[in-house]
């Protein structure tokens, strides 16, 4: 079971470079010692985010702009700090799925970038390997607030408040030639959820693995977040997010994550921050997905192999 310690972020500045630490599992070149070394080391979150104006990767809907405000302020740019309550805290949903499949996190060497911005519509696609023992069917019951922190005063609470958030996941979609498990990562992509009272969407516009072995995974997501008064209403406020989730293999059938979320105000100011505990047990094995959002899997795994030059990997 992973400790606190080694999720303490915003402390270390040093990170794990992506490329490196995810290739771990594919190419089995460090030795384990070397890997504890790295997970041990810490992952912090971003220090500020450029404008969502700048993210030319994807296209983001009009509801993820500022303008959308209509002249109203935003709260995350309001002078006043927020209350330390875990309903003020925006949490990630924990890669809740839309179409039954679990969100992913990006490969270690992201694709040529498309000729046009992926859309909601028509997503990208991007692969990256994950821990053999992850692969399958998880599900939660719900999630337990463990602190909250007010990065403008520096003022922290900590919690243990529990959130019910029933939520099944599926993680891994294909194989390669040696056995090794493949997710497949879609950008962007959107899903709703709930925010004291106002609707939330989030849009992820990137993703990438910080650090990996056998037994562990570290993400960190990043997201465009809309709330709005009531389905279809008028927008309260857009902000981003990162969310740093830290996923540990309890045992064959325990799956646990420690993810701290930090909300930074539309231009990229840091805000907030806040911790969660999540315990996920299995309710059923991996089995391939043949195409997602009408992507062929199987193909593009393929392309993305070679693109990174395992050719023999592919099938």
């Amino acid at each position: 079971m992973a400790s606190s310690e080694s999720l303490v972020v915003g402390l270390i500045k040093k990170t794990v470079p992506a490329l490196a630490a995810c290739a771990t599992l594919l190419a089995g070149l460090w030795p384990a010692a070397m890997q504890a070394e790295t997970l041990s080391i810490g992952v912090s979150h971003s220090e500020y985010l450029p404008a969502p104006v700048l993210h030319a990767r994807v296209a983001a809907p009009d509801h993820y702009h500022v303008n959308a405000l209509q002249g109203r302020t935003s709260a995350t740019q309001a002078a006043a700090p927020a209350a330390l309550k875990s309903e003020t805290m925006v949490l990630d949903p924990l890669q809740k799925p839309l179409t039954g499949n679990a969100q992913v996190f990006a490969a270690p060497k992201p694709p040529s970038k498309p000729a046009a911005p992926p859309t909601l519509a028509k997503p990208m696609v991007e692969w990256f390997v994950i821990p053999t023992a992850m692969a399958g069917v998880w599900t939660k019951h719900g999630d337990l607030t463990t602190s909250v922190t007010d990065l403008r005063t520096g003022m922290s609470q900590a919690l243990s408040e529990w959130i019910p958030d029933e939520m099944t996941v599926t993680w891994g979609h294909q194989t390669d030639k040696q056995g090794n498990v493949w997710h497949a990562n879609l950008l962007p992509v959107e899903r709703d959820g709930l925010s004291a009272g106002k609707n939330v969407r989030f849009l992820t516009v990137g993703q990438k693995c910080e650090s990996s072995s056998a037994s562990t995974l570290v993400t960190r997501t990043h997201y465009l977040v809309s709330e709005s008064y009531g389905q279809g209403g008028p927008v309260a406020d857009v902000f981003q997010q990162e969310a740093l989730n830290h996923y540990q293999i309890v045992s064959g059938n325990e799956l646990q994550n420690n993810s701290t979320n930090r909300v930074f105000s539309y231009q990229g100011q840091p805000v907030r921050d806040g911790a969660l505990l999540t315990k996920f047990a299995r309710v059923g094995n991996f089995s391939p997905t043949q195409s997602m959002s009408g992507i062929d899997l199987v193909q593009s795994l393929n392309d993305y192999l070679r693109s990174i030059g395992r050719p023999e990997l592919t099938r």
